[in-house]
């Protein structure tokens, strides 16, 4: 999975902007942060999975396993 993904570690997002781009077709996700930077996650039918849970981290990864494929826990190290 490409990205920066430890660069939005401690950021507060603002505003979350979601988009649809029906010339690639992909879906887009824009995270806006306090701080005035923002970062962009896109691929095919991205979507809320549902409304917000109270999961914790280790809960996370372990159904994330469960799934398969390779899962990446960015930021923590126990």
């Amino acid at each position: 999975m490409r990205g920066s993904w430890t660069q939005i570690l401690g950021k507060t997002i603002e505003a979350v902007v979601t988009a649809d781009d029906l010339e690639d077709p992909r879906s887009l996700v824009f995270l806006v942060f306090s701080d005035g930077t923002s970062f962009e996650i896109f691929g095919r039918d991205l979507r809320g999975a549902s409304e917000l849970d109270t999961s914790d981290l280790k809960a996370i990864a372990q159904y994330a396993k469960g799934l398969g494929g390779e899962v990446r826990v960015i930021g923590y190290s126990p």
